[in-house]
């Protein structure tokens, strides 16, 4: 019976820990960057985003959705941010290998931002 128990336990584990696996976040600190602000942050974003083909909606206070129409594909990050720290958290995509990528180099462009502002 114990060994059912713990068949059943690890198998539900594998299963739910499976379910998160379609939602990558992508989380970034900002303790080695100049002392940051919540608009300094904001806007560093925002720039990185446009340069690179992202349409950025300020949804609300430190959080930011961000869309990326590109090759005929879409993907869709939503970025939440404070002074400290941000993150790239998954909505949607019709490839998921583009988005891995297009997030990829929207993380990167956002870190070059943040050390030049």
């Amino acid at each position: 019976m114990r060994n059912c128990l713990s068949l059943l336990t690890i198998s539900l584990a594998l299963i739910l820990g499976g379910c998160g696996a379609t939602n990558p976040v992508q989380e970034t600190g900002l303790t080695g960057e100049k002392q940051a602000s919540d608009i300094r942050v904001r806007n560093a974003i925002i720039r990185a985003g446009h340069q690179h083909g992202w349409r950025m909606k300020i949804v609300n206070h430190g959080q930011i959705l961000a869309t990326l129409y590109k090759r005929g594909y879409m993907a869709t990050t939503e970025i939440k941010y404070t002074p400290k720290s941000y993150s790239l958290n998954y909505k949607a995509a019709t490839k998921k290998d583009y988005y891995d990528e297009w997030v990829s180099q929207l993380n990167d462009a956002i870190r070059v931002e943040l050390k030049n502002s």
